[in-house]
């Protein structure tokens, strides 16, 4: 009789996300009450052949996956990352504070790079202590416009939309252990 050995990890939240941007530059932030990642799929096909109402054959094709779309949702207004995701330009002062994001123009098409996502999550033991984290990692990324929520006695909600894929040969994402969080930058 085989013994099962499957690897089980209780995870909950999102700890941290950081976007990596084509020269490096990072972007992390702790404020995301909730990320899901969607697989997007190439359903594979099938090819019958029916004689007379009759199936005698088929070929059927396996399914490919794509990429993976992420929607964060964020309680917080970072301007720098809605940059990173819609174009336009962040505005601040000489000691760094912010000033202004203003978005592209109207009816242009914003030149947008591509970037790396991480999201991190934690794993905890019974005793609901911390022991370790869950990076989900997703390549080549490249944001959508942002929804902007704005409502009576509720504070500030965005909607950040990613969509990635993987460049050939690479994988659409990498879920790996890690024991600490990144700095954040």
């Amino acid at each position: 009789m085989a013994v099962d050995n499957t690897v089980q990890k209780a995870l909950i939240g999102v700890a941290m996300v950081v976007l990596t941007g084509p020269g490096g530059e990072r972007y992390s932030f702790s404020t995301s009450t909730k990320a899901n990642a969607k697989i997007v799929i190439e359903q594979g096909k099938k090819i019958e052949l029916v004689i007379k109402g009759v199936l005698k054959a088929q070929k059927k094709f396996d399914s490919a996956i794509k990429g993976v779309d992420v929607e964060f949702e964020d309680n917080m207004f970072l301007p720098e990352v809605v940059a990173l995701l819609q174009g336009g330009s962040v505005a601040k002062d000489e000691d760094g504070n912010f000033l202004a994001y203003t978005p592209p123009a109207a009816g242009s098409a914003p030149n947008l790079s591509k970037f790396d996502v991480d999201i991190y999550t934690e794993e905890t033991d019974t005793s609901g202590e911390i022991t370790g984290y869950v990076r989900l990692s997703l390549p080549n990324g490249k944001g959508e416009p942002v929804e902007l929520t704005f409502d009576d006695s509720k504070f500030y909600a965005a909607t950040y939309t990613i969509s990635t894929a993987p460049s050939p040969g690479q994988a659409p994402y990498v879920i790996e252990a890690v024991g600490s969080l990144p700095e954040a930058g």
